[in-house]
């Protein structure tokens, strides 16, 4: 659930939010399948941004030697709401996936969530920001749209907090007992399934990151 203002100042100071420039997340596996090769182009074309990348993997991002790169070790959940709610922006420029669960918890935490226009088309009515992951200042261009605008980013915060809304259990359990088909049911159940819990320490789906 998205963080009160008094908690997201509170978890910055903790969490050393930087001074200048804003914080773009990643959480996931350190593989070229999430974007790794992206998100170290994009940080060396935008010094100026914070990247925060965490998780583990066969990538090592310490080894870009970058400055505004933070590598932090995978995190149980109850941790990660903390990055979430600290941030400004979730990133994820992976290819061949539905819906990453990370992208689903920066959602739930009312956080501006970027991925590939693959990933994005998958999900036409949610509120995300499709990223054209094979030209960097492209990419560069579409996150600075609402990074560079507080009214925008804090509209498509909202945007991803009013849509993960639907994962809540009692909304869900309306809407099932409105339906008839077993299919439709096992669809509404299973947002219920990989739908973020703060308070838990792991995720059964937690290797989908």
């Amino acid at each position: 659930y998205p963080a009160s203002q008094e908690e997201r100042a509170i978890y910055r100071a903790s969490l050393h939010y930087p001074r200048q420039g804003p914080v773009l997340i990643f959480v996931g596996r350190f593989t070229q399948k999430k974007g790794l090769s992206l998100l170290r182009e994009l940080a060396q074309v935008k010094p100026d941004w914070n990247w925060w990348l965490i998780g583990s993997g066969e990538i090592d991002p310490n080894a870009w030697q970058l400055n505004n790169v933070r590598v932090i070790p995978s995190l149980p959940q109850n941790e990660l709401r903390k990055y979430y709610a600290a941030a400004d922006m979730f990133i994820l420029p992976s290819t061949g996936e539905g819906f990453p669960l990370s992208a689903q918890e920066a959602l739930t935490c009312g956080l501006p969530v970027a991925v590939s226009a693959e990933t994005a088309s998958n999900l036409p009515n949610a509120p995300l920001v499709g990223l054209n992951t094979s030209n960097s200042q492209s990419m560069v261009n579409s996150l600075k749209t609402l990074l560079d605008n507080e009214e925008k980013l804090a509209a498509q915060s909202e945007r991803a907090a009013s849509y993960a809304a639907q994962w809540d259990w009692d909304i869900v359990e309306e809407v099932v007992e409105k339906r008839e088909s077993p299919l439709l049911y096992n669809k509404e159940l299973s947002l219920k399934s990989t739908a973020f819990d703060p308070h838990s320490t792991h995720h059964p789906l937690t290797q989908e990151r």
